[in-house]
């Protein structure tokens, strides 16, 4: 099931808490899930990055970008 969150908003949450607001009241005010809040501060304090999940892509993004403008017909 997709999160009810955006991104925008997780980032947002995640700065809030690391600028000293409690996690469960900025978890309260954005409506995200406090454990959700704590794990990204805590990626956030060790420099860890979001990666894309699953497989390697078997094309380039420029051969993927090619296809893509073929397909709309750009």
């Amino acid at each position: 099931m997709a999160p009810k969150y955006t991104q925008a908003a997780l980032d947002s949450a995640v700065q809030e808490v690391l600028d000293g607001t409690p996690a469960t009241v900025v978890a309260e005010a954005s409506k995200i899930p406090v454990t959700t809040i704590r794990k990204w501060v805590t990626n956030a304090k060790n420099g860890t990055t979001r990666k894309r999940r699953g497989p390697k892509p078997l094309l380039p993004v420029e051969a993927e970008d090619a296809i893509q403008d073929w397909v709309i017909g750009r």
